[in-house]
């Protein structure tokens, strides 16, 4: 297998691109006990100390699912670049 051949720029974008465009596209859910715990206090006692309790776990939950969605697409764009130079290569054999 030609190392040219792997390193097609075309190839990268598109697999990149596809990967990006379908790992920040699913849906994350988050559900931590810490979330739970602001919100009760907030809801029993709404003061700014647990208003802001909460707006932190709330910072925290967008933090984790970004990470999660990034990981993910960077696994969609091994698995999805891998798959295509496999392909490629395998299809070309005379």
């Amino acid at each position: 297998m030609k190392l040219k051949r792997l390193s097609n720029p075309r190839r990268l974008v598109v697999a990149f691109s596809v990967s990006i465009l379908i790992g920040f596209s699913l849906p994350s859910t988050i559900h931590r006990r810490a979330f739970d715990d602001a919100f009760f206090h907030w809801y029993k006692n709404p003061t700014p100390a647990t208003a802001a309790a909460l707006e932190g776990q709330r910072y925290r939950n967008a933090q984790i699912a970004f990470e999660t969605q990034a990981s993910c697409t960077v696994l969609l764009f091994i698995v999805i670049y891998t798959v295509w130079a496999l392909g490629d290569s395998l299809s070309k054999r005379p």
